[in-house]
């Protein structure tokens, strides 16, 4: 975590892909707080398997607007 030293949280943002729950989680282990920030429905979309990892190794999950709020918890069952 060289460049990040001093970090105390780090922000995932845009598409999310296979490896976003793997580095959410490694964020994580490393003692970051760690955030991910829905902006679209890319994120919703394209594998949902890949939001559900990363979000349950997220502190805290943000959606742009209600409308993907809503999407994320009826489709993946993101707690509003």
């Amino acid at each position: 975590m060289g460049k990040l030293a001093g970090a105390a949280s780090i922000v995932f943002a845009g598409a999310i892909g296979q490896d976003t729950g793997f580095l959410c989680r490694l964020a994580r282990d490393a003692g970051l707080r760690v955030v991910l920030d829905i902006a679209d429905t890319r994120s919703l979309g394209s594998d949902g398997a890949a939001f559900v990892s990363a979000a349950g190794s997220a502190h805290r999950v943000f959606a742009a607007d209600a409308a993907l709020a809503a999407i994320a918890k009826r489709q993946l069952g993101v707690a509003s």
